[in-house]
């Protein structure tokens, strides 16, 4: 989602068919349009995120065994980009 959002920006400015095409997709559109007018994002890619956040973190500390104040920045790092998506409006 964070690609397709960059995208129809870029195409606002470069190619206005483009980002026509992007905004009237059957399955991208919706999103994008509520991205663009409230800023909203969907409860399941709330979810997404969340549960990927979870994975990479997990993955994060037991396949690279970092230092924990290594550990305590890249939890503050997911948490932070979580709230973000969680203090969103929901789509």
């Amino acid at each position: 989602m964070p690609f397709l959002i960059v995208a129809v920006a870029c195409f606002a400015r470069s190619s206005p068919r483009m980002e026509r095409w992007l905004l009237s997709h059957r399955t991208f559109g919706p999103l994008l349009r509520d991205w663009r007018q409230r800023g909203a994002i969907p409860v399941k890619g709330k979810l997404f995120a969340l549960a990927g956040c979870a994975a990479g973190f997990a993955m994060f500390v037991y396949l690279s065994n970092p230092a924990p104040w290594l550990v305590a920045l890249v939890a503050a790092l997911m948490l932070g980009a979580l709230s973000y998506v969680f203090t969103r409006p929901s789509g």
